[in-house]
């Protein structure tokens, strides 16, 4: 049985993507942006399905079943009926994005059969967004059973909600938030008040809040904790403007449809200044930031109050979850808050579990992935999948290298190294205190570099983060790099054993800090990826060999891209950055790759990027 898993859709949704599973095995599972070369791309995912179809060496026509995670029926009833029911009064802006989101849901089947040849018996099939969130997390757990917590934005009605796993498939046991009451919807908010954009500014608010002191109180009364299992959070809406935040996503919609953007749309999107607090909300926090006006301490507050406010309430989730399904000892997380590094340790460390799985793509990214197993696991009665985080393009198998290197063969040098001279030659690399390109395997599933397409550096370099932030990656200068570390030295150094996907904050040990200074946060925390060397066996290898020479059992480990851009996929991409930033050398494969000293012809670096894939 053939099954494919899709989601996105234009104007509203992001981060869109397709998954293939065959007769129970996971063939691939990648983002749109990868290929499209957009960021947290939206839009049905046409690129990425062609690649897995492609990539299992099958044709449309053998597709049995596609599963899309949003459900138009409920997403009419619960962004219109039933809030006009709730609120009495619902603007035409709110009333007309409703009916035309549900209608766009409804004929993604025929946008579908129009782009690929399926038969015409071919399943299709709306689901819950929520119940892909948790299909996407609880079937690759490895847990015979376990509670799945949903957490996100929204989904057509839920954002956060309880359900059960177990040999009999899932069920949902208990909404815990409906729509407009959301954790998610109101870090996004503060995110963009603090002009750090709408899509990206949830991981940024988590880098700012560091800097910040708590103050319980700026948010106690707005996200109350209620020691009620039907309804464990109350949301004070009066802080916020979700009808506001309508008339946002229509002016958001309008730049979206300028084609004559020369940088990245959604990038250009977070920079509008807009805020979706209400009066309410502004008076207690203040007027919106710029983008590019200077920080203070009182954002910085802000952002840490936020992010303590918002720990308190996922801990207080697993609670209740805890008392609902009495005896369960395993958890799993999915949905975009399961990102957020804090709250998921503080879940840990509660101990409501004896185990907590986080699902890699918790976000709207792996919501395909969840579609492609919730129907499979329908239709085999299977519930455990065996799952590889590098589900991407492979850079050695899918793509012609050495055709690339030809290509900028005036520009850049090259040799195709051994194995262990590809090793040593990118450890005394980094030794050196070089940024240094590494893409290897296949690519990896959800938005956190995990050592195949990764940009790399000495975590011992005092000076490394203003080097990353000036020469390649043009971040903000609060926001912190995290390292990957041997799995078997991990606690050695952090008070964590292992967190393979870099989904759990850590403190460095104090003793430790002034060692590894370029992956400490100000805070004295760091979100390390422990690495075993069945998972990865190259990369394991390079951290062996740095720690073999510098007592270090980790390197610093950021993704493999420019600012405002998607992680990497084709080698000419990566030959790219190296051409267009200060990156010092590139491994790609076995080849090392570096600048000629004169350089060549100053042609687009892109055009290369456009011919087709290379299939062997």
């Amino acid at each position: 049985m053939i099954v494919l898993g899709v989601n996105g859709l234009d104007d509203i949704f992001h981060d869109s993507s397709a998954t293939l599973l065959v007769d129970g095995e996971i063939v691939a599972s990648v983002e749109e942006e990868r290929f499209n070369r957009r960021k947290h791309s939206d839009g049905l995912p046409l690129k990425a399905i062609e690649y897995c179809v492609r990539k299992a060496g099958l044709e449309f026509a053998d597709i049995n079943e596609v599963g899309y995670y949003l459900d138009p029926d409920t997403w009419l009833r619960a962004r219109y009926e039933e809030l006009r029911t709730r609120f009495r009064y619902i603007p035409r802006v709110v009333e007309r994005i409703a009916k035309t989101t549900a209608e766009s849901i409804r004929q993604v089947e025929t946008k579908l059969r129009l782009a690929f040849p399926f038969t015409s018996d071919v399943r299709f099939h709306f689901l819950n967004h929520h119940l892909t969130h948790a299909s996407s997390a609880f079937h690759i757990s490895g847990f015979e059973r376990a509670a799945v917590l949903t957490i996100d934005g929204s989904g057509e009605r839920e954002s956060s909600a309880l359900y059960v796993g177990g040999p009999e498939g899932l069920r949902k046991l208990q909404d815990f938030l409906l729509f407009p009451e959301s954790l998610g919807l109101i870090y996004n908010f503060v995110a963009s008040h603090l002009g750090l954009g709408w899509v990206e500014g949830p991981g940024k608010l988590m880098g700012l809040a560091g800097y910040g002191t708590p103050h319980p109180k700026l948010f106690g009364d707005v996200i109350q904790l209620r020691d009620d299992c039907t309804r464990p959070i109350e949301v004070d809406l009066s802080f916020f403007d979700f009808l506001r935040l309508a008339s946002n996503w229509s002016r958001w919609n309008e730049v979206r449809k300028d084609q004559d953007l020369a940088q990245d749309i959604m990038t250009k999107v977070a920079n509008i200044p807009v805020t979706s607090l209400s009066d309410v909300g502004v008076k207690r926090l203040g007027e919106p930031r710029a983008a590019n006006a200077p920080l203070t301490n009182r954002h910085c507050d802000i952002a840490a109050s936020l992010q303590r406010t918002l720990e308190e309430a996922v801990v207080h989730l697993a609670r209740q979850a805890g008392k609902l399904v009495r005896g369960e000892r395993n958890l799993c997380l999915a949905g975009g808050v399961a990102l957020n590094v804090g709250a998921n340790r503080r879940v840990c460390d509660e101990h409501v579990f004896d185990k907590v799985f986080i699902v890699p793509a918790a976000y709207d990214g792996g919501t395909s992935l969840g579609c492609a197993l919730y129907i499979d696991s329908l239709r085999s009665s299977r519930t455990n999948y065996a799952f590889d985080v590098f589900s991407g393009p492979d850079i050695e198998r899918d793509f012609d290298i050495e055709e690339a290197c030809v290509s900028f063969v005036d520009r850049i040098e090259w040799d195709l190294l051994t194995e262990e001279d590809l090793i040593l030659r990118a450890t005394h690399c980094l030794i050196g205190q070089q940024l240094i390109g590494w893409v290897q395997g296949r690519m990896e599933s959800g938005p956190r570099a995990l050592g195949n397409r990764s940009i790399l550096a000495n975590p011992t370099d005092p000076n490394v983060k203003d080097k990353l932030n000036t020469r390649v990656k043009k971040r903000e200068g609060f926001r912190p790099y995290a390292p990957s570390v041997l799995q078997e030295e991990c606690a050695n150094w952090f008070d964590l054993y292992e967190s393979p996907f870099m989904l759990l904050e850590a403190k460095v040990h104090p003793h430790k800090r002034s060692q590894v200074p370029g992956i400490v946060h100000v805070d004295g925390t760091s979100r390390p990826q422990t690495v075993r060397e069945h998972s990865n066996p190259r990369y394991y290898r390079l951290i062996r060999s740095f720690f073999e020479r510098t007592g270090i059992p980790m390197v610093l480990n950021t993704s493999f891209n420019r600012h405002g851009e998607p992680i990497v996929n084709r080698p000419e991409e990566a030959i790219a950055v190296l051409l267009e930033t200060d990156l010092d050398a590139l491994f790609i494969g076995r080849y090392s790759i570096r600048r000629k000293t004169t350089q060549g012809s100053d042609r687009d670096l892109y055009t290369v990027a456009e011919q087709p894939l290379v299939q062997r």
